[in-house]
């Protein structure tokens, strides 16, 4: 199948800030600046997780994303793993690790106009936590079409899918997109891909 642009009137940064939010000021950058200025912005992966978690949307918590698809996605991954967890975590040979999956312990971070979104193709991600240290990390990128390649785990694509006038629409958008990082989830919980908080 070939590189299809669909036309929404959303440009790229629109629809990666209307799904997901975006970093705060100051530390919001246009892509043209950081490229321009790319020496300055230079840093570990490390540095830019850091950057992109002391940097949410004010008033915004990891456990309750600002923005209402993330929210929405976020909710329905912790519904799906407070519900399957016990089972996913069997299936995976690791129901020593289970210990319950609650609401808080599924956490969104966006990184919409950060360093880590130029430099890592990585728009925002869930952190689900197994206990207060270990998580399990599923990154996304959220786009108008199908990219041929992206760096992220999870490629959402936003087919101007209109939240109040297609409610049924919108609610299997929430729902096919929660399943998928559930999946990323659990095949990440299979290949003991579980990352300790920094």
């Amino acid at each position: 199948m070939g590189f299809v642009k669909r036309d929404y009137g959303y440009t790229g940064n629109q629809i990666e800030a209307e799904l997901l939010g975006e970093v705060a000021e100051p530390k919001r950058i246009s892509f043209e600046y950081w490229k321009n200025n790319y020496d300055k912005f230079r840093m570990s992966k490390g540095e830019m997780y850091r950057l992109v978690e002391a940097n949410q949307p004010e008033g915004s918590e990891p456990t309750d994303a600002e923005a209402d698809f993330a929210y929405q996605v976020q909710c329905a991954i912790a519904e799906i793993l407070t519900a399957q967890g016990q089972e996913i975590f069997e299936r995976a040979g690791k129901k020593d690790l289970f210990k319950g999956i609650s609401y808080d312990q599924v956490k969104f971070y966006t990184a919409v106009g950060s360093p880590m979104d130029y430099a890592l193709g990585v728009d925002g991600y869930f952190k689900i936590y197994l206990d207060d240290i270990s998580y399990i990390e599923v990154t996304l990128d959220a786009s108008g079409w199908q990219k041929p390649e992206y760096k992220a785990d999870q490629l959402i694509i936003y087919e101007g899918i209109d939240s109040k006038t297609e409610s049924a629409k919108w609610k299997d958008f929430i729902s096919s997109e929660a399943l998928a990082v559930v999946q990323w989830f659990k095949y990440k919980l299979e290949k003991n891909e579980i990352k300790r908080a920094r």
